[in-house]
């Protein structure tokens, strides 16, 4: 049986109202064609289900299915699209303070089929809300017949819907297509804030990261802990430290916040073909090494540190850089 189960409510009849109104929408509805998420989708969607199952034919009887639901969205009016993804196994090795090295695997990802909908500037966006709203109480009649049940409590399938960011795009890469205004505040009056930045282009070269337990659906209660207490504080403080000591360095660095980590960004690019962003991605990504102590090949990611206070004490502080930067569109909402 095909894994997931998710919970919904019986369809209201304002829900049905709201769907006959949207269904006016030009939404092409073709049975049988695939609807495939792109990155210009979004930027914010709504993360209608994912499915999977524990076999290749249950994972194809769930993209069959996720096609035949987005048909039966579209034919609500409601643009939906299917997202695949594939299981990765990622291997990075670090050092602490110390000098000694930590190996850390990465599972990224499990095979499965996700179905978005919606094309929205924010997750406050009224008519994201309203189609939200919709979705949840929304009967689908393939996953009834695929055999996706509902809970105990009565719910349906759908119920646990939630907003979120198009997966194809980085959070920066859907920042920089919307005006937050929680991103506003946490940016606007910070010290070597990257909306100071007077490019197009940046490169990230660190991230820390926040309270990573906050689901996209909770963004209401989430966003009241970050002004109070959070992860978040430490992320932030964390990637300023590490700003100012680039800084001292002479490394023209800037720090930018959203609502779940905090990055570190070097450089200020008109193109994204700019010959200088290879040779940052070049210095700052990790490079393949031997261990000295198991002689392995690994990946040893760069780091920026404080020397200590003497000559030949370990580092005062160290911050290991993220093993792959990555080019990030500098957002200008001013």
């Amino acid at each position: 049986m095909l894994a997931r189960a998710l919970s919904a409510s019986l369809i209201a009849s304002s829900a049905l109202g709201f769907a006959q109104t949207q269904a006016l929408g030009a939404i092409e509805s073709v049975q049988g064609k695939r609807y495939k998420l792109a990155p210009e989708h979004g930027p914010w969607m709504i993360m209608v289900t994912s499915l999977w199952g524990s076999s290749k034919e249950q994972l194809d009887r769930a993209v069959k299915a996720a096609d035949d639901l987005v048909y039966e969205l579209r034919k609500k009016g409601i643009p939906a699209y299917v997202y695949t993804q594939d299981s990765q196994i990622e291997r990075i090795a670090t050092v602490d303070r110390q000098g000694r090295e930590s190996r850390r695997i990465f599972a990224a990802q499990r095979g499965m089929v996700g179905v978005l909908a919606g094309n929205y500037e924010s997750v406050d966006d009224s008519k994201a809300q309203k189609t939200l709203k919709y979705v949840k109480n929304f009967q689908p009649q393939v996953l009834k017949t695929a055999g996706y049940v509902g809970t105990a409590s009565g719910q349906g399938p759908l119920a646990q819907a939630f907003l979120t960011r198009n997966p194809l795009l980085t959070p920066e890469e859907a920042a920089s297509k919307t005006r937050d205004p929680l991103l506003v505040r946490l940016n606007g009056n910070q010290e070597y804030s990257l909306l100071q930045n007077k490019g197009k282009y940046t490169v990230v070269v660190a991230s820390f990261y926040g309270n990573s337990t906050a689901k996209p659906r909770e963004f209401d209660k989430f966003a009241a802990r970050l002004s109070t207490h959070s992860t978040l504080d430490s992320a932030g403080l964390e990637s300023w430290q590490l700003v100012k000591t680039m800084r001292q360095q002479n490394i023209e660095a800037y720090v930018y916040h959203d609502r779940f980590k905090s990055v570190v960004t070097v450089g200020a690019f008109n193109s994204p073909q700019d010959p200088q962003i290879g040779k940052l991605i070049k210095m700052f990504s990790a490079k393949v090494k031997k261990s000295p102590q198991t002689g392995e090949e690994v990946l040893i990611a760069e780091s920026i540190q404080i020397p200590g206070a003497r000559e030949g004490a370990p580092p005062t502080k160290m911050w290991a850089m993220d093993p792959e930067p990555k080019v990030m569109d500098v957002p200008h909402w001013r």
